[in-house]
């Protein structure tokens, strides 16, 4: 539906784009024929032969308008049989046509006035003083053709017409011819006559680089030139900001006349099913199509995602890693509550996440259902990284836990953000899902978690318990769900657990 709706919508635009060119030409052919009325009248009576020349210039203006009305009225039409692509090039064609009588026209002032010069050198022509009127003449036609020329220029850029473009080009060396002949015709009365075929020259000068300028920009939109670099750019953006792609393999362009057609492949990933990579590839086709006016047709082909890296990124890649390795090393500064065996230091986080992986290797075997190992020790080894910038929370204490999700999220951010990011979302995504404690893996590696401290505090004869007078309610509250990730060894910590209550290490419950 929304493709049919841009497709409605690109179909209006056309023929409101038509309606505009149509009176525009209008405008310009009524303009240009009084105008070179009135400049041949004043060349003619004012003996000026620049304005003369100016004058067929503008009678030229509208034999050109009427080749950009056929031209757009051709080009506006629908696709068919034999055009399947439309026919936007017909416009090129015009353009290329109105260069070329833009150009022969230019050529023909010029010859005109280098023979009117080399007439006067030998004598043989005597060159008569302008007259009043075709000065008079040379300052309306500036006026009138600059202004033709931005009122044509507005609605070329508007329709992205290129015959149009070019039809305000013969406006604004029309104005240009008349400041030459302005300049001439000044020249010739001040009591130097030779200006005026001089002027001439000058107008054919001005009359031919338009001519070429617009002649070479209809043969680039001819010949599949790609698009503006930076409308290129704008689409790699759109296309990378839209859901499944992982990467753009090739993205070309080409000019049709004045629409752009856009052949693209992309990269997702390659464990997708056919219909939702075809998904993908249609909310790109419609999202390039509905954001930029001027792409007539959009072809998307997926391919699937393949990691290239340049030796710049592989660098960039492994710095980074090298950063993240480094900043865990300050997890040895991070002291927790527990104290070690044999000592009167308290353990700390580097510490107690390397006793987490070999506990988890060891007694493995206990969990009721089979395990992805590997996922496990990354969950017991990162679980804590979080805490070189949150720092330890004890498990009791309820002031810190009131505020520790938002310290650790912070945290989390900072730290995975380090890595590249493919890595930086599998640690994060690690991370959480030991947090939530869902999955087989993360109730396994939370029980592993758990259990540490209880054995460490038995060896210790409870030491952490008494130091912050922890309390039986208090242990079995957090211990609640424990059990679920290895039953078999929960019990053994409940064991140790009534065994220190017994003796006085943990107190009775406050009442």
């Amino acid at each position: 539906m929304e493709q049919k709706a841009t497709a409605n919508r690109k179909k209006r635009n056309v023929s409101e784009n038509e309606r505009i060119a149509m009176r525009v030409s209008g405008y310009s052919i009524v303009v240009n024929i009084l105008l070179s009325v009135f400049k041949l009248f004043a060349g003619i009576i004012a003996h000026s032969g620049a304005m003369i020349s100016d004058g067929v210039h503008s009678a030229s203006d509208v034999l050109s308008t009427f080749i950009v009305i056929i031209g757009v009225k051709i080009s506006s039409k629908e696709s068919d049989r034999r055009h399947p692509y439309g026919h936007e090039r017909l416009e090129c064609v015009a353009a290329i046509l109105l260069s070329v009588m833009l150009g022969l026209t230019g050529v023909g002032i010029g010859i005109s006035g280098i023979e009117k010069i080399m007439q006067s050198f030998r004598g043989e022509l005597n060159i008569v003083i302008p007259g009043l009127l075709a000065l008079t003449a040379a300052v309306i036609s500036i006026v009138v053709k600059e202004s033709m020329y931005w009122y044509t220029r507005s609605a070329a850029k508007k329709i992205k017409s290129g015959a149009m473009m070019a039809d305000a080009w013969h406006h604004r060396s029309d104005a240009l011819s008349s400041i030459g002949s302005f300049a001439g015709i000044c020249g010739a009365r001040l009591g130097y006559p030779v200006l005026d075929p001089v002027a001439s020259i000058v107008i054919c000068a001005f009359i031919i680089k338009a001519a070429a300028d617009i002649f070479l920009d209809a043969v680039r939109k001819m010949t599949d030139e790609a698009w503006d670099e930076k409308d290129v750019a704008k689409i790699r953006k759109l296309v990378l900001r839209q859901e499944g792609v992982r990467g753009i393999d090739e993205l070309k362009t080409r000019v049709f006349g004045s629409r752009v057609y856009v052949d693209l492949e992309i990269s997702a990933d390659g464990e997708r099913t056919l219909k939702e990579t075809h998904r993908i590839a249609e909310k790109v086709h419609h999202a390039i199509e509905e954001e930029f006016e001027d792409v007539k047709h959009c072809m998307v082909h997926v391919n699937p995602y393949v990691e290239r890296e340049t030796e710049k990124e592989k660098n960039e890649k492994l710095q980074s890693q090298m950063d993240f390795i480094l900043e865990l090393d300050r997890l040895k500064q991070i002291q927790r509550q527990t104290y070690i065996t044999g000592d009167q230091r308290k353990e700390n986080d580097a510490e107690h996440s390397w006793h987490l992986a070999v506990m988890s290797i060891i007694l493995s075997d206990y969990a009721e259902v089979p395990l992805d190992l590997t996922k496990v020790l990354t969950m017991v080894l990162i679980h804590d990284v979080v805490e070189i910038d949150a720092g330890d929370t004890y498990a009791y204490d309820e002031e810190g836990n009131a505020t520790k999700r938002q310290r650790e999220e912070a945290a989390a951010n900072r730290l995975f953000g380090i890595l590249p990011r493919p890595q930086a979302e599998s640690m994060r995504a690690v991370w959480e899902e030991f947090e939530k404690k869902e999955t087989p893996e993360a109730k396994f590696a939370n029980t592993m978690d758990r259990v540490q401290p209880i054995l460490l505090n038995d060896a210790t004869n409870g030491d952490a318990w008494k130091e912050h007078k922890v309390t039986a309610a208090q242990i079995l509250n957090r211990n609640r769900s424990t059990w679920e990730g290895a039953p078999q060894v929960w019990k053994y910590a409940e064991t140790l657990i009534h065994k220190h209550i017994q003796n006085g290490d943990i107190q009775e419950d406050r009442r």
